[in-house]
Order: C-alpha cells, then structure tokens, then sequence
C-alpha cells in the first residue's frame, strides 16, 4: 500500500548497522538448529549479581513506581559520585545525570553541544554508533585514523584536523573495538592541544574497568583508573564530560542505564532536553544501579573474569598464522582487534577474500563464527574478536576460525 508520507531525510541518510549482514546470517543460521559460536556480542555472559537484583526486586515491593527526577535519584547520583571520586575527582552529585544507557548519555551531550554544521572528531576505530550519532545531532563527523600504538590518536594529528568548526572531540578509552588505553602522558598531551581551542571532550569511559597490566591487583583498581581519564586534569575541568554506565563492569545491560558526569551547565543542559525527550530513565534500573555502586566488590567481578580470558584469547590468536594482534594488545575492553590482511586476495570455492566483511561472512558460513568486520569501525584489515564468552566457546570458536583459515 502506497503513502502520501514520507522518512525525513535525516533519517533515510543516516547509515544501516554496518554489522547487519552478518547478524542477519548469524540468525539465519541459528534458525536452523546450527550452532554458532558469537564473537561478536559486546555484552557480559555472566548474570547479574544477586546483590543487584535483590535490589531491584526490593524496589518493586516498596513500590518505586512512580516518575522519577529527569537527572536520576540523588541517593543513585551520590553513589556513582562517591564510586568515581577516586578517579575523577572533581565532580559532585548534581553534576551528573542519569539516562537510559551511555547511548542516551553521549546522544544528549552531542544534540546540546552542537549547531548545525559544528564539527566533530572521532578517532578511528571508533564505537559504530559515533558518526551516526554525530550527523543525528546535526553536527559533522570527522574521522581521524589514530596513527600511535594501538591506532591512537595522536596530538599532532588532533591539531591538524582542527579547524574553526570544530566543537567536541569524542575519546573512548579504553577503546571498542582496538583495546587501546590512554596513558597519562598521552591523555596530557591531547589535553595541551584541546586547551589551545575552543573544544569540548565527552570521554567514552565505559569499559575503564577493564584495565590489563603485568602488575594489576584488583584492590587497587580505583587508583588505576585514576590514571587514564582525562577528566582528571585541573585544567579541563570545564571542558570534559566522563560518559559511563552499568552494562559491562555490573554485567546489567539490560538494565539500561548510564550516566554523565561533566560542568554545571553541560549537566543542566542535558536534563532540560532529556525532561523534553525521555524524562528520568526506570525507578528499578536506578534502585538496581545503585545498590551496584554501593558494592564496590562487584565492580571488578567481571573484569578478572574477563583478564584470564584475555590471556587464552591472545594465545589463541598468536597460533593462527593469518592473523595478528599488536604487541601487549588488547590493554583494556574486552575485545582482541587482530589484523586479518593476510586473508586478502586468498580464495575458497572461487569466492575470493578481498576486505574484512568477505572475511566476516566466510568465517560465519564455513565455520560458524560471528565475528565483526573491521571496515565496522573505520578501520579496514581489522576483525573484532569479543571475549565476553565463555572459556570452552573461545578454544572451540578460534579452532573453528583456524581450520577454516586453512582452508584459504
């Protein structure tokens, strides 16, 4: 049936999941009865801990039901507040809001910052959602491939690419997909260049948790992170938004809640168009969340669960001729970014490998792997390899990946 209606154009030009034919596959398979070990969900596989959800159950039989404050429940903003503080110390609880996931959080900060043809730049490889995210606000992606270790960005590259439009630089540290962590002389090199403009910085935190190093000792998690965010800074303290949320260090996806920490007026900001939008976010995900935040001992639970698995995942790889991790990667996240451009030009069935989605979908169809295809986030000759999974799915999933790879 025809229609007089029609899309707006900003929404027929924004850009379909760059991961879309691979899941469509992935479940066309699965329909099938065919097992399909996934790498390519970026989620927590354990539960929620009974802590978390006792709370949220609590909530419901004390009748939490009702709309809450746009910003979140204080209680819920004073408890991230005193979980952060350690590592980002300058904020208060009115200074943070609370929304349905991190998505929402950077959404909000990105439509409140930006006028139509602002520009803003994203480091690549970047999370998939950025530029879309961008152009929905009505601002310009410019997308910046990280020539440093680990593709990060480096300052010299940032005062390049500046220009009179220029209005937000998104840093997502630890990086999804690269695994790659700012350090702290990285972090104050990028901040001498953003002082030097008039920019404004939403640093993507959400797997800061998920830190690898030789001497890391879970009790001392919080003076880690301490290190790597560049919100610590004195002087950006103006000019930097710490976006984070429950989804992966309280493995409460979908609880749906995140949170921004940032100025006075960047908070106030957001709440006046979050209220016109989607108001507060769930009274049961806040109760849940902030019970979370009060039990500092979960907020590691997953991440050592997540470091033994980067150390099978890195042996695992090192054992697969055609493909290749950087050295000491990942540092953070929990995904491997490992080059597959030996696999370019190689040929199975007179179907040759010629970018890292032929890649993606011949290793789904011959050996029944999901992985995400590089080109998925800016950056080509690259697979993303998740290992929030089960240690039996990633022996099982990379002997499958090296069979098939010698089969090429």
């Amino acid at each position: 049936m025809s229609s007089n209606f029609s899309i707006s154009d900003k929404i027929r030009n924004l850009a379909p999941s760059a991961t879309l034919a691979v899941n469509q596959l992935s479940n066309e398979l699965k329909s099938q009865g065919i097992d399909v070990v996934d790498f390519s969900v970026g989620e927590p596989d354990v539960n929620t801990a009974e802590e978390i959800k006792s709370a949220a159950c609590k909530a419901v039989e004390d009748n939490f039901s009702h709309y809450t404050p746009v910003t979140g429940y204080l209680s819920l903003r004073q408890a991230i507040c005193d979980s952060i503080n350690d590592s980002h110390r300058c904020f208060t609880a009115k200074q943070i809001i609370c929304s349905n996931g991190a998505k929402q959080s950077i959404s909000n900060a990105l439509t409140v910052l930006l006028n139509p043809g602002d520009e803003a730049i994203i480091p690549a490889p970047y999370w998939v959602s950025y530029p879309e995210m961008v152009k929905l606000a009505g601002g310009v992606p410019v997308i910046v491939k990280g020539l440093g270790n680990h593709f990060k960005l480096l300052p010299q590259q940032l005062e390049n690419v500046i220009t009179d439009k220029t209005k937000v630089l998104i840093l997502n540290s630890p990086c999804n997909p690269s695994g790659a962590v700012y350090s702290v002389e990285e972090l104050r090199a990028l901040a001498d260049v953003i002082k030097r403009h008039n920019i404004f910085v939403i640093s993507d935190e959400v797997y800061l948790d998920f830190l690898y190093f030789n001497k890391r000792d879970d009790s001392t998690l919080s003076s880690l992170r301490t290190n790597y965010s560049i919100s610590v800074f004195a002087d950006m303290i103006d000019r930097v938004a710490v976006v984070s949320s429950v989804s992966k260090n309280f493995a409460m996806p979908g609880y749906r809640l995140g949170w921004l920490a940032g100025p006075q007026w960047l908070v106030d900001a957001c709440a006046k168009y979050q209220g016109q939008t989607t108001g507060g976010p769930s009274s049961l995900a806040q109760k849940a969340a902030e019970a979370a935040y009060k039990n500092p001992q979960l907020q590691s639970r997953f991440a050592s669960i997540c470091a033994q698995r980067r150390e099978l995942v890195i042996k695992l790889i090192a054992d697969i001729p055609l493909l290749r991790l950087e050295p000491d990667s990942p540092q953070g996240a929990f995904y491997a970014f490992a080059n597959c451009e030996q696999t370019f030009g190689k040929i199975f069935n007179g179907h040759t490998i010629n970018n890292s989605l032929d890649l993606a979908m011949y290793l789904l169809q011959y050996a029944h792997v999901a992985c995400v295809a590089g080109s998925a986030f800016g950056v080509e000759g690259y697979m993303r390899f998740s290992f929030a999974t089960s240690t039996d799915n990633l022996r099982e999933g990379f002997r499958r990946i090296k069979e098939a790879l010698r089969e090429l």
